[in-house]
């Protein structure tokens, strides 16, 4: 586990990633942190960043999992999940990040990135 954060670390989503099928990630970071570091120092910077991951917690289903991938980027591991119930998801975890305060002269906003494997029929199978 992260100290700052209290999600999964970097090394566990590569353990995860290596057991689990049919999943959603979830790519997202923290506008402006570097900011925020300077203005404020690391101490207010760790805060944000532990609101955010409370936050998110909050917001995802019980089978998803969150890893901070490093500085102020996560990975939200999303089970059995195709594009477009992650696209939703992803929207609506920007939204409500937007919608409440953080500390610091600014709202927290994140941008994110889905990616999800391709379908089946569209991916290449190795040869002998």
């Amino acid at each position: 586990m992260d100290p700052v954060t209290g999600a999964h670390s970097r090394a566990a989503l590569d353990v995860a990633l290596h057991d689990v099928a049919g999943c959603s990630l979830l790519l997202f970071d923290v506008d402006h942190f570097k900011t925020v570091n300077d203005a404020f120092g690391h101490l207010r910077g760790d805060l944000l960043l532990r609101q955010l991951a409370d936050r998110i917690a909050e917001l995802i289903r019980t089978d998803d999992v969150l890893f901070r991938y490093g500085g102020d980027e996560f990975v939200l591991l999303l089970p059995n999940t195709g594009a477009d119930e992650a696209l939703r998801l992803a929207i609506r975890l920007t939204d409500e990040i937007r919608a409440r305060s953080s500390p610091g002269p600014r709202r927290c906003t994140c941008r994110s990135a889905s990616a999800w494997p391709p379908a089946p029929s569209t991916a290449r199978t190795a040869r002998p």
